[in-house]
């Protein structure tokens, strides 16, 4: 039994996997096919299905898991399964997490660090209202599992906190580097801003979107988390709660971008571009992985775009020579001292 990550071209594979999409299609000469996306924990995997497709489809909608065999063939530049044959393998035989990707670092040493951030917040509102949020039990589970996206960048369980952990870390720095930042104002909006993730995304056999995630999103979300435990805080200080709200409702920044307002404070604009930029790492960092030749990677990310992941060798570039500076001549210090010897007499 193979894994998404060792399936080779020119092989005949067999796999146990999670369908994370299915459609039927018709070619030109008007025969339906179906394309779908197979997952598991180490990657995924596109399909076609020549024979039956629309049973294939109705038979594995998203989220079912199946075993499937089939030969591999080359399709847009790696490997794609055509499916012969499947099984659907009944729910009470799958744990969903085998076929979810999985951060690569270590949930337990992430929730300390974040937890250690909560603890330095020295405003007591601030500091009950992340209580109140990440760190209560109705949420503090979702949070140490949920995808940081569907797609794009922090795809996987753990996602969300290890983008969240990042950021808050990146606002701390910032706060101590801008002496004019709020930093507990800054650090909680970092700890905040993607906070309503946790109801935007569903997680089974694959990752999807939850129809409050669908139809309103996570900003809106995460702003009425946040509200409603603000409401919970008697007294919470309301100019306090307005700033915190406005570093959530403009984290993306950008109108077009989905922000429903733009940064208006120093908090909520270090939050976006901070948030940003991480996101972007990531994309990098994941694209990385993707390289037929070392070079450069497929494309990948929003806009999508190939990277160059060479290293640089240092070895290889000589190092720049030193040009000593030029000694001073001594006869133009001695016609100088000569000149000045004669101003003086005169």
């Amino acid at each position: 039994m193979s894994i998404v990550d060792d399936v080779r071209v020119g092989e005949n594979a067999t796999l146990i996997v999670a369908v994370k999409k299915s459609v039927v299609r018709p070619t030109k000469a008007g025969k339906k096919f179906g394309t779908v996306e197979l997952v598991d924990r180490t990657g995924s995997l596109p399909g076609v299905v020549w024979d039956n497709a629309e049973q294939f489809v109705d038979d594995c909608p998203p989220g079912t898991v199946i075993q499937v065999t089939g030969p591999v063939i080359e399709f847009d530049g790696g490997p794609q399964i055509n499916a012969k044959q499947y099984r659907v393998i009944p729910e009470s035989e799958v744990d969903p997490v085998d076929f979810l990707p999985a951060s690569d670092h270590d949930v337990d040493s992430m929730w300390t660090e974040l937890t250690e951030l909560i603890d330095s917040i020295n405003n007591e509102w601030l500091k009950r209202l992340l209580q109140e949020t990440v760190l209560s039990n109705e949420l503090s589970d979702s949070m140490r599992k949920a995808p940081g996206a569907m797609t794009v960048h922090h795809d996987y369980v753990g996602g969300l906190l290890e983008h969240t952990t990042s950021v808050a870390a990146l606002c701390d720095a910032a706060a101590h580097h801008y002496p004019n930042v709020d930093r507990d104002l800054v650090v909680t909006g970092g700890i905040l801003h993607d906070i309503g993730k946790i109801e935007e995304y569903s997680i089974g056999t694959t990752i999807g979107f939850t129809d409050e995630g669908q139809l309103l999103g996570h900003i809106v979300l995460g702003d009425r988390i946040v509200a409603r435990a603000i409401d919970r805080i008697d007294g919470f200080p309301e100019r306090l709660a307005l700033r915190v709200r406005h570093v959530i409702i403009s984290h993306h920044g950008q109108v077009e971008w989905g922000s429903p307002k733009v940064p208006a404070t120093i908090e909520s604009m270090i939050v976006h571009h901070l948030e940003n930029m991480d996101a972007k790492v990531a994309v990098y960092s994941s694209a990385s992985q993707d390289t037929q030749d070392g070079r450069w990677t497929k494309p990948k990310g929003y806009p999508r775009q190939s990277f160059l992941v060479e290293p640089i060798d240092s070895g290889s570039i000589p190092a720049p020579q030193a040009t000593p500076a030029p000694a001073p001549e001594p006869a133009a210090v001695e016609q100088v001292e000569v000149e000045q010897e004669t101003l003086d007499l005169g």
